[in-house]
């Protein structure tokens, strides 16, 4: 494994953990919206710019494409 991979996948388990955290979600209901949703796929293909970033504003980026979508993640 490449060190830009075990940063990618660094950067999707913060974020992953911090979502449930914000979104009161169990890791199952978490899951399932990132699985639904591709936003692992999208934190893959969007890395490099997302790096740049805090995990903070990444997660906000996460949300904004959910909403976009439909997804409310306060049900």
């Amino acid at each position: 494994m490449t060190t830009k991979e075990k940063d990618v996948n660094n950067m999707k388990c913060w974020v992953f953990r911090m979502a449930q955290t914000t979104w009161h979600k169990t890791p199952g209901e978490c899951m399932a919206i990132f699985t639904q949703n591709k936003l692992f796929e999208y934190i893959n293909n969007t890395y490099d710019y997302l790096h740049l970033n805090g995990y903070r504003l990444v997660l906000h980026e996460l949300e904004e494409i959910l909403s976009e979508n439909g997804v409310s993640i306060n049900a």
